[in-house]
């Protein structure tokens, strides 16, 4: 049995060694450069996948976020940040004062995975936010510690730094 192992080991390697040379790229570690083809334009940003809070994921903590886009009429914010695979909003804190809308979204494990390896794969995600009342020019602020001031589009509502109190 041994005797077939190592020709069929030296196959393998050597497959993989000629994929590897004949693999076009830029030279740089085997990196590919994808062509689009003419006519099919430039392929577009990432659009998020919504996501519905989940109440009762484990281990459950804020999370910065990324942007806030108001819709037309300023009632509802589309709250963009990375998630993945094992993770997902348990819940959402929203503080509305006259002058700023402060979000912060909470993330969890989902309990069919608690103690189960989880591939470290980013995946855009959003949630909807409901406000109680337009945005107007409001400020849209991320309630999570160290949150960097994220980017706010639409509704007339630009972000600021800081976080809730």
């Amino acid at each position: 049995m041994k005797t077939r192992t190592l020709p069929l080991l030296l196959v393998v390697v050597a497959l993989a060694s000629c994929a590897r040379a004949a693999a076009p790229g830029n030279g740089s570690g085997g990196v590919t450069s994808t062509q689009i083809p003419p006519g099919s334009g430039t392929p577009g940003p990432a659009q998020p996948r919504i996501v519905t809070p989940s109440p009762g994921l484990a281990d459950v903590r804020p999370v910065t976020w990324t942007k806030a886009t108001a819709s037309a009429d300023g009632t509802v914010l589309t709250v963009d940040f990375w998630g993945s695979p094992c993770l997902s909003i348990d819940h959402v804190g929203v503080k509305e004062t006259s002058s700023a809308v402060t979000v912060t979204l909470y993330q969890g494990m989902l309990p069919s995975m608690v103690g189960s390896a989880c591939p470290e794969l980013a995946v855009l995600e959003a949630v909807r936010v409901q406000l109680s009342s337009p945005l107007g020019n409001r400020s849209v602020v991320d309630g999570a510690p160290s949150a960097s001031p994220p980017p706010t589009e639409g509704g007339g509502g630009t972000s600021s730094p800081g976080s809730s109190s």
